[in-house]
């Protein structure tokens, strides 16, 4: 759901899992603190962390629409 998210120039925040979100954050240059570890997150800390989220929507999508289409570019890598 990231990944679509993100390719429809759509911030997301998210559980990191196997590494691929901490990847997916790297490429898109997103602060990681956005890219949470479910592990270490309290009720708390998730409710200011959507906050601030949400309250940098606007930043976050220009930063998106930014990098696009060079994530674009190396997806496309994987079909060469």
């Amino acid at each position: 759901l990231g990944i679509a998210a993100l390719s429809m120039g759509v911030p997301v925040m998210g559980f990191a899992y196997q590494g691929k979100f901490a990847g997916l954050w790297r490429h898109f240059e997103l602060p990681q603190a956005y890219c949470l570890n479910p592990a270490q997150i309290e009720t708390d800390e998730l409710e200011r962390q959507m906050q601030v989220f949400l309250a940098e929507m606007n930043g976050l999508k220009t930063a998106v629409a930014n990098r696009l289409s060079h994530v674009e570019a190396l997806a496309g890598l994987n079909f060469e």
